[in-house]
């Protein structure tokens, strides 16, 4: 059965070219010390490539690859951890001159970061301590949150680390502020929403819905950007689904983490692409 670059792309995720290279890497760049699984190195891609897209569990994974469900749980937690080292080279904040490329004026002022903080719901902790940091007010869900900023092109230029739902967008930009603000030229501003007024009142050089109508529209319009950028990561279930993991704590935060790095090297690498064809 022949399928259409399209319907593999819905299930993998990747084209068949980007699948195809993404298998030569790991084949010349997989640990040394890996144990054999009884399953080629293409195939592990491929399981791995699938469940970041569809969300597939270990059961239905080991059915598909004639493996046991531990041995795809062994996969999936090694191809994570190789996969988001590769892709966090993908996700870079750049230099002054490159951001600059890419700015838009607003109100006089340039502009050359978007930022936003995503939900992504996951299950209730058995420990008191997570459930409590895990629970969001803004959206009544446990959850985990990251904040990404993306430039007015969309190209992703930082996804900072995870944390439980409990922080909101403000809380988490000053936890992280020295990754990424700080490293600001001073003509820069960032533009964000309502979240941001905090940091906004507290002397940073972020732009957020104020003045007439006119105004907070024109703000919509450009901030739609990296809602868009976010309608792109919820295209893989990962991203968007409950997350179900047998760690808690930190180990969750980081689990999350290496998957929005993994998608979002995807996304800057079909940036990339369509820059290379303009």
């Amino acid at each position: 059965m022949c399928f259409s670059d399209d319907d593999f792309k819905l299930t993998v995720g990747l084209t068949k070219t980007e699948l195809l290279k993404m298998c030569e890497f790991f084949s010349s760049n997989q640990p040394k010390t890996k144990k054999s699984r009884n399953i080629q190195a293409r195939e592990e891609v491929l399981l791995f490539f699938i469940w970041l897209k569809c969300g597939l569990n270990d059961i239905l994974l080991g059915f598909l690859f004639e493996i046991k469900r531990t041995t795809c749980f062994r996969i999936r937690e090694s191809l994570l951890a190789f996969f988001s080292d590769y892709f966090s080279k993908h996700v870079e904040f750049r230099t002054f001159d490159e951001r600059s490329q890419e700015k838009i004026t607003f109100l006089g002022q340039m502009i050359t970061v978007i930022i936003d903080g995503s939900e992504q719901p996951c299950r209730r902790s058995i420990y008191p301590k997570y459930e409590a940091q895990s629970f969001s007010k803004k959206k009544k869900q446990n959850s985990i949150t990251t904040l990404v900023g993306v430039s007015p092109k969309g190209r992703i230029l930082f996804i900072t680390n995870s944390f439980f739902g409990s922080l909101n967008d403000d809380q988490m930009a000053k936890v992280t502020k020295s990754n990424w603000y700080d490293k600001l030229n001073e003509q820069e501003w960032i533009l964000g929403d309502g979240g941001f007024r905090a940091c906004s009142a507290e002397g940073w050089r972020v732009m957020t819905p104020k003045g007439s109508s006119n105004l907070c529209r024109l703000h919509s319009h450009f901030r739609i950007i990296v809602e868009n950028c976010f309608a792109k990561f919820k295209k893989w279930a990962m991203c968007r689904e409950k997350l179900g993991c047998k760690t808690n704590g930190s180990l969750i935060l980081d689990f999350h983490h290496q998957i929005w790095i993994c998608v979002g090297g995807i996304l800057n690498m079909r940036y990339k692409q369509r820059e290379v064809k303009e």
